[in-house]
């Protein structure tokens, strides 16, 4: 009865955004964790020295998939919503904005992450690249530190209008 109840109101007013963005950002981190893995164990069988620059970030990819799950369990419908709801509420607003704009500053992150590791990648050699990309990741995110909270509010200001249909 529970569960027809709860796709009753998930169906009236569909699914929430913030859940949307949340498991797509979950299959992201996943395919991306995926990935690393199987470039561990391919460096490991081909060219072992290099193995450990696939394995550094599978402990970082592990936190931000839990840390999405976290997001993703509390933007459900059944969480947001109560029986018979006919419209979103402020609480539904306020969760969708706030996980919006989290997940925009994780992919941010993460671009920076992965652009410090190209720009290393293409200066030093092999012995020094875990070392260098790490370096790189810290300089360029010290240097956008003022810009994140700008994507921030930014995503939450959009997703604010969309959800309420008005400037704020």
């Amino acid at each position: 009865m529970n569960e027809k109840l709860a796709s009753t109101t998930q169906s009236s007013l569909g699914e929430p955004d913030a859940h949307r963005a949340s498991r797509h950002m979950q299959t992201g981190v996943r395919v991306v964790l995926i990935l690393c893995l199987m470039a561990t164990v391919g460096l490991l069988l081909f060219n072992p020295a290099a193995a450990y620059l696939a394995a550094i970030p599978v402990p970082v990819l592990i936190v931000v998939l839990v840390f999405v799950g976290f997001l993703e369990r509390r933007s459900r419908a059944e969480r947001l919503r109560t029986a018979g709801q006919s419209q979103i509420s402020q609480h539904e607003v306020d969760v969708d904005v706030e996980t919006i704009g989290v997940i925009t500053v994780l992919k941010v992150v993460g671009a920076l992450a992965v652009g410090s590791f190209i720009a290393a990648a293409t200066i030093f050699d092999l012995a020094t690249l875990g070392i260098a990309a790490s370096v790189a990741f810290l300089i360029f995110l010290l240097t956008q530190l003022y810009i994140l909270p700008i994507f921030f509010l930014e995503s939450e200001r959009d997703e604010r209008e969309k959800l309420t249909g008005s400037r704020d």
